[in-house]
Parts: C-alpha cells; sequence; structure tokens
C-alpha cells in the first residue's frame, strides 16, 4: 500500500510543477487568455491515461505481454528518472524554453492544450499502469488504501503550496523522491523479465530466472547493486555542488 501511495503522491506532485509552471509562463506572458486550455487540456489527458488503463485491465493481456508491459514501463521510468536526477535545469525552465517563442502564434491555444494533455496523459498513465503490474501481488484493499493516502498526501502538499513562489521545497523533494521511483523501476523491470522468461517452460527452472524471482534471496542484491548507478549519479551531483569555486 505503502508503495502504490507513493506512485501516486510522486505522479500527481509531477503533473503539478508541470501546470504550475506552464500557468506562471502563460501569466508571465500576460497570456491568460489560454489558461483555459490549460485547464481542458489537463483534463483529458487524466480521463485518456485512465481509459488506456481500463483497456489493459479489461483486455485480459496474456502472462508474456505483461511482462512485456513490465520491462518496457520500467525501463522507460528508470531513464526518466535518471534523467530528472542528472539534469541541472527544472521543470519550469524546461516548459518556459518550449512555450516561450510559440504563445504568440496562431497554434498557441492547440500548442497550450496539447502539451498539458500530454504531461497529465503520461503521468496518470504511469500510475495506472504501475499499479496494474503489481496488482498481482497486492490486494484490492492494499491498492483503494494506497491511492487514497497518495491522493491525501498530494493534497496536503498541493494546499501547502498553493503559491507558486513556495515551490522550492516541493521540487527539491521531488528530486529527491526520483532515487525511490528509480528502485520500483528496476524492481518492475527485473520481475517483469523473470515473468517473461518464466512464460517459456525451457528457461522457467534456469538460474537466471531463479535470480529475477522476488521471492529469492538474490533479488534483493540484485536491485541493490542496480541502484548503484542512481546513487553515483546524485553523490556526483551533491559533490560538485559542494565543491568550493575556483
Amino acid at each position: 500500500m505503502i508503495e502504490t501511495a507513493f506512485l501516486v503522491a510522486r505522479e500527481c506532485a509531477e503533473l503539478l510543477l508541470v501546470v504550475w509552471s506552464l500557468h506562471a509562463c502563460l501569466v508571465g506572458a500576460r497570456r491568460t487568455d489560454l489558461l483555459v486550455h490549460l485547464r481542458t487540456g489537463t483534463a483529458v489527458g487524466v480521463v485518456a491515461g485512465l481509459a488506456l488503463v481500463a483497456v489493459l485491465v479489461l483486455g485480459n493481456l496474456s502472462p508474456r505481454a505483461d511482462a512485456l508491459l513490465a520491462i518496457v514501463l520500467g525501463l522507460g521510468v528508470l531513464f526518466m528518472a535518471g534523467a530528472m536526477l542528472s539534469s541541472r535545469t527544472t521543470i519550469d525552465g524546461h516548459v518556459a524554453g518550449w512555450f516561450h517563442d510559440a504563445l504568440d502564434g496562431r497554434a498557441s491555444p492547440a500548442m497550450v492544450f496539447g502539451f498539458a494533455a500530454l504531461a497529465a496523459w503520461r503521468e496518470s498513465a504511469e500510475v495506472g499502469v504501475f499499479i496494474y503490474a503489481s496488482a498481482p501481488h497486492l490486494s484490492a484493499l492494499d491498492i483503494a488504501g494506497g491511492v487514497i493516502l497518495g491522493l491525501a498526501l498530494m493534497l496536503t502538499v498541493a494546499l501547502a503550496f498553493r503559491t507558486l513562489g513556495a515551490r522550492v521545497p516541493l521540487l527539491a523533494l521531488y528530486h529527491l523522491s526520483s532515487l525511490l521511483l528509480c528502485l520500483i523501476a528496476i524492481q518492475l523491470t527485473l520481475e517483469g523479465l523473470g515473468g517473461l522468461l518464466a512464460s517459456y517452460p525451457s528457461l522457467a527452472g534456469s538460474w537466471v530466472a531463479r535470480l529475477l524471482s522476488p521471492e529469492g534471496e538474490a533479488f534483493g542484491w540484485l536491485c541493490a547493486l542496480l541502484m548503484l548507478g542512481p546513487l553515483l549519479v546524485v553523490a556526483r551531483r551533491w559533490w560538485t555542488q559542494a565543491a568550493p569555486k575556483a
């Protein structure tokens, strides 16, 4: 339940930061007329993401397809989390760079709507697919409790940081949470690889399949070993920032 709550809170925080940053960009450019497209795009993206999750759940995918989905999602999230850890730019700067030169064009409403919809779709779909992938290991009560707890945590954070000027601690917390997201993505990828091997009878009993089994003793050590990469990225970044300027 705690893992589900963390995922919901973390992805909602990312979406909140993107929306806040775009809102600040529009207000700063005196294009408040485009805020309605920001709200509409965000709502459409969330609905589309939930629709994708519904298709996956109702589609009754085969175990092999489930495993492939877990691998693709785990690697994709690991890449994004790793890029976030190593990046020196903020989400606000990223959003502002995309829209600075496009707000005066005729396509600006579609740009705002499309960007907000894509961001909302990605975050909501990511949460849903993560929960779907972990569903075999969790009860329905654990999933529901995790979602409610995560939304409550995110609502508390949103109320605490209502003004854009107070979003710096939230951004710092978001960066730190990327490490936990890396760990979850590594676990999901390894479980997907293990499930894929288990779908082939000739490979189900191999030492690699046993190594990738979450029930095995070596699984935790393998996750810890792979986490050294993200931890080294963070350590290097902190060391560089703490080093005295020449």
